[in-house]
């Protein structure tokens, strides 16, 4: 038989009529030297995959009959935010995005995407649901304002060993809507 160790879950206060609480996990301040780590990682699996680490908000959704009043536009799902914090007498910090190589089979993939619009059944047809645009991906590199030079941006795909190496593809989005009649 198969034993799985017991699970934690830290979870905020509920709320039936406003938000729920704040989690905040952090590390202290220093007063001199260095702030410590905080790590968040899954363990390492034997023989099977590792666990997953999601990091993400919930869903957003509106139901009339338990909240009644009309949910103000520009209401969504919550925002993830990544961010290293400012120096001010040195560099920013890096942000890496790292994906795991694999001895046997594929590295695994990378895969950034912004949101999609999709049409939905509307709860409430006295509310206007505007169609929205897709997500968009801005690359960015950063300014210099110090007569430095600014960042690079860089586009490489893989070399092959026995295959072929990889190719860069990019494509602009379509229009799938029909011309009106005239």
């Amino acid at each position: 038989p198969k034993y799985t160790g017991g699970s934690i879950v830290i979870q905020s206060g509920k709320s039936a009529y406003s938000s729920t609480g704040n989690i905040f996990i952090s590390s202290v301040d220093s007063t001199l030297g260095k702030s410590r780590h905080v790590t968040m990682s899954s363990g390492k699996g034997n023989g099977e995959d590792s666990g997953h680490l999601y990091l993400g908000t919930g869903d957003s959704y509106w139901t009339p009959d338990t909240f009644p009043s009309t949910p103000a536009p520009g209401h969504g799902t919550g925002d993830v935010t990544i961010s290293t914090g400012a120096a001010t007498t040195g560099q920013g910090g890096t942000i890496s995005i790292l994906v795991g190589s694999g001895d046997s089979g594929n590295g695994g993939d990378l895969i950034l995407s912004a949101g999609n619009v999709s049409p939905v059944t509307n709860p409430a047809p006295t509310i206007n649901l505007n169609s929205g645009n897709g997500g968009k991906v801005d690359i960015t590199s950063g300014l210099a304002t110090n007569g430095g030079k600014g960042g690079d941006i860089t586009v490489t795909v893989g070399t092959g060993n026995v295959g072929k190496g990889g190719k860069v593809s990019i494509t602009a989005g379509e229009t799938t809507a029909t011309a009106a009649p005239s």
